[in-house]
């Protein structure tokens, strides 16, 4: 009788594309499958273990329908199989391998002393899409943040699924465990129940889960899965955690929804490598899965205690913030969050309430029937800010401002919260069927009046921790934003002993100070030193935290200047250098952190806004005035830009995945969305408005294999784009035209128009969005980058000049979101989805700040004065801040053309 081969399944519970399985089967010889719960099944925490158990005896079943058989034992593993051995006389052992530390530890232990005694152990690769050690750096290192390992696999070639072999029984099958004997499931209690309703248990409802998923959800994927009110995710983490499908199959179903023109379908691939990437990080760094990945970290004064007061509310959904509540809660009686509430809950935890990340990685493992070695560890340290490719310490997320957004009708929240409803639904009650008696809550319960860290509270506390938490520690994270709150030399900023918060009883003080440090005091946010010429310093002070920065009077005749002229005098006496400040940035973001009232507080005289609002008015965007427009800026030189946009020459906002990667990577997953947002197939033609420097044209042509045809009326940018397009060898795919967007006549397949839209002018709207509708295709897609102003201050910036409006960009002028929409539905056209990303605006306007100053010296021998240096500066940082404290935004806006 030939000797029969054990197939070993851990987290690996399918027939289909199982490569232990197949090359167990493809020796011919009987296959005993068995299931150990050995020391890493034991070591499991409640609710992982209860579904382990569920997905095994689903297995079992399946095999059982076959004519095989699941055989279960207990005990150590090399144990368990060396008595599998001995009892039938197998000669081989196949397994699928596995990556955490845990299970590496033990399976080498088991490879080591099978093959010692003459026993075949073959591990086989089954979990991922890609095995961690393949992938390496261009140095041959690993990979540390995620954009550029994800470039590195994108096009790399997946294996087929395997198909589902035939299973050879043995003669004899070995005595088996009971697995209802084993208790697997003992911890969860009386929650067990209500969980069970919401798994999907085995091979077929995990394939039936993604079959759905790509029939229909995964178009809008890239959006919807940041909904918490919609049900927009694949939820696939359940079966993929205990392999009940693999890694490759939802790979390959993703790429072949991607060639059919889906836009979310490379989203979802790349969630699938954002996996890959966690376990490539725990095979290279397996200590992520239990301290700090940074070591510089250690420093850092956690609270480690797991019953304070604040850490129980915050796992019991009793904090009082609706949202995390809900998540809370959620995954209580799902055993699953959504991930953008894993963040939510992750950030409140680490930074509103300064708790380590470990404690909320162990209660995630604790309830979580997906959990994940690989991907808990990682995705809490990248919230905390200790890992890698994390989260910037300064990030904290505002649970109330992050609920409006992802959930603007209050449905998530009223779903899991009973106590916010007079009739809660049966989800926000199944709550109180899971929990532990001992924990006292019920349905009936008084929700909170106040949470037990409020968000503005929690912000504070945690940029006032991460700035003295250790100098160590301090040292790595101020240099992730110096901006904010620090000084730019990293140490605290002493407090003058003879600060004035009063003008009461002063003499000789400037005129009007007294009415702008009054209206000044009146801030909601943060902190302003004013320094007068003689020296003495006034503070005014928000009611609550935020940036603190200085003012230095060098002209007393500012507070006149800017009770006359406005908010726009105080910017041109800037230019003046009327005043000056130390961090200009940190000034820019006080004056936008919700601090519209002080803002809006100086207006300046009516017969100068008249006047400016004229002389705005007379350069409006007519074709001949567009080009003198654009040429005032765009046409600054080439040179000039070359000295500090990045190598694409991409003079646009970037698409930050983590805010971490390199500004080029950013700059070219903004053209991917672009492209994926359009649905542009290859062989399409596509009309660019406003094609810059040709940066998008040459990564549509040459990545996406579009033909591209390209406008701009800037000289110097036409010029550059040819030159571009011709050494790159695709003139014969890509067309660039020196003409005005409203003289083209054509039919196309898509049209991208990347922050253009800014510079059309109110009164040529109706013009620009004609102008896409007659040169579109029936039934095809228009996708749009383009700055917003949010909806509240529209008539106010809609009736104002700004310095921007004046210096930078002269005829522009910013939709607001509603007006947008409201223009796009005049048209005839309408508005598919759009996704937005003000804070990678942020990000990438930082960024140049830093690179234009950098390379000041050069930008002098071009023929630029200091002056000209302080209106860069002055308009780089206060963009920046207006889009990070969300007062402007950047949307990708798709609009089709109805059949």
């Amino acid at each position: 009788m030939t000797a029969p081969v054990i197939y070993w399944t851990r987290r690996d519970f399918r027939l289909s594309d199982n490569p232990a399985l197949v090359a167990a089967c493809a020796t011919g010889a009987p296959v005993i499958a068995v299931f150990l719960c050995d020391e890493v099944v034991e070591g499991l925490a409640a609710a992982p273990k209860w579904r382990l158990g569920l997905g095994a005896e689903a297995f079992g079943a399946r095999l059982n329908a076959l004519g095989s058989r699941l055989v279960f034992r207990r005990g150590r593993a090399l144990e368990m199989l060396q008595a599998l051995i001995a009892e039938t006389g197998a000669g081989a052992v196949h397994w699928n391998r596995l990556y955490d530390p845990d299970s590496r530890a033990r399976d080498e232990g088991v490879k080591s002393a099978l093959k010692a005694q003459g026993v075949a152990a073959v591990s086989h690769a089954g979990h991922l899409v890609h095995e961690p050690w393949t992938v390496q750096t261009g140095t041959g290192g690993f990979y540390k943040v995620y954009t550029p390992f994800w470039k590195a696999l994108r096009g790399r070639e997946v294996e087929a699924p395997l198909a589902v072999p035939r299973l050879p029984a043995p003669d004899h099958w070995p005595d088996s465990d009971r697995l209802a004997d084993w208790g697997l499931g003992h911890a969860m209690q009386r929650g067990a129940a209500v969980v069970r309703a919401h798994c999907q248990v085995g091979e077929a409802q995990a394939q039936a889960r993604l079959d759905r998923f790509i029939a229909g959800p995964v178009a809008d994927y890239a959006q919807a899965r940041d909904r918490l009110d919609q049900d927009g995710t694949s939820g696939l983490s359940e079966n993929l955690t205990y392999g009940e499908i693999s890694a490759r199959s939802c790979w390959h179903a993703g790429a072949r929804a991607m060639q059919e023109g889906k836009p979310g379908a490379e989203t979802f691939l790349k969630e699938l490598i954002w996996r890959d990437f966690a376990y490539h990080l725990v095979h290279h760094t397996p200590h992520i899965t239990h301290r700090n990945w940074r070591q510089d970290w250690d420093a850092f004064s956690w609270n480690t205690d797991a019953g304070h007061p604040h850490v129980q509310a915050w796992m019991r959904g009793r904090t009082g913030l609706p949202v995390v509540d809900a998540a809370m809660r959620e995954m209580y009686v799902t055993g699953r969050m959504h991930n953008r509430a894993r963040m939510l809950v992750a950030s409140y935890l680490t930074k509103h309430l300064l708790t380590h990340w470990k404690i909320g990685m162990d209660w995630f493992a604790d309830c979580l029937v997906d959990w994940d070695p690989a991907s808990n560890a990682m995705g809490w340290q990248w919230s905390a800010g200790s890992g890698p490719d994390a989260t910037p310490y300064f990030r904290v997320f505002n649970p109330e401002t992050q609920a409006e957004k992802f959930d603007p009708l209050g449905r998530y929240r009223r779903a899991w919260v009973a106590e916010l409803s007079n009739a809660p639904p049966a989800t926000a009650q199944s709550y109180f069927a899971a929990i532990p008696k001992g924990w006292g809550m019920a349905a009936t319960d008084r929700y909170r009046d106040a949470p037990v860290v409020s968000a503005a509270e929690g912000r504070k506390r945690a940029l006032d921790a991460y700035e003295s938490g250790g100098s160590e520690a301090v040292e790595t994270i101020g240099a992730c934003a110096p901006w904010l709150l620090l000084p730019k030399s990293g140490a605290r900023q002493e407090d003058r002993m003879d600060v004035k918060t009063t003008t009461k009883g002063e003499e000789n003080l400037p005129r009007y100070f007294s009415a702008v440090f009054e209206t000044a005091s009146k801030m909601k946010h943060g902190r302003l030193d004013m320094v007068l010429p003689d020296g003495r310093v006034f503070r005014a002070a928000g009611q609550g935290p935020g940036p603190v920065a200085e003012l230095r009077i060098h002209n007393p005749d500012i507070f006149a200047r800017l009770i006359r002229e406005g908010d726009l005098g105080f910017c041109e006496a800037y230019l003046d250098e009327w005043w000056s400040t130390p961090d200009l940035q940190a000034f820019m973001d006080l004056v936008h952190a919700d601090n519209e009232d002080v803002y809006d507080g100086f207006l300046g005289l009516g017969v100068v806004r008249a006047f400016e609002k004229m002389r705005f008015w007379l350069q409006s965007n007519s074709k001949r005035q567009a080009r003198k427009n654009i040429a005032h800026h765009y046409d600054l030189g080439n040179a000039f830009y070359g000295l500090w946009l990045d190598d694409t020459m991409t003079y646009s906002s970037a698409l930050f995945e983590t805010g971490q990667e390199p500004m080029e990577a950013a700059q070219i997953a903004k053209y991917a969305s672009m492209v994926d947002q359009m649905g542009a197939q290859p062989g399409d033609h596509v009309l660019e408005i406003g094609c810059g420097w040709g940066g998008f044209a040459e990564y549509a042509a040459k990545e996406r294999g579009l033909q591209v045809t390209g406008l701009t009326i800037s000289r110097e940018q036409y010029d550059y784009a040819v030159a571009r397009i011709a050494r790159a060898g695709l003139s014969d795919r890509v067309t660039i035209k020196l003409q005005d967007y409203r003289d083209e006549r054509g039919q196309y397949d898509g049209i991208a128009s990347i922050e253009m839209f800014e510079a059309v002018g109110e009164r040529y709207w109706p013009v620009y969005f004609k102008t896409l509708r007659d040169n579109l295709k029936p039934g095809k897609n228009a996708t749009l980058q383009i700055i917003t102003v949010q909806d509240r201050r529209w008539e106010v910036y809609r009736r104002g000049v700004d310095f921007i409006q004046k210096y930078i960009f002269p005829g522009g002028m910013l939709p607001a979101p509603k007006v947008l929409r409201a223009e796009v539905e005049k048209a005839g056209l309408r508005v598919a989805h759009s996704i937005e990303f003000g804070e990678s605006y942020s990000q990438t306007l930082r960024r140049w700040h830093d690179r234009f100053n950098d390379k000041w010296d050069e930008v002098a021998k071009l023929g630029f004065d200091d002056r000209f240096r302080r209106m860069w500066n002055f308009y780089l940082t206060a963009c920046a801040a207006t889009f990070h404290f969300g007062n402007t935004d950047v949307t990708q806006i798709t609009i089709t053309r109805p059949a």
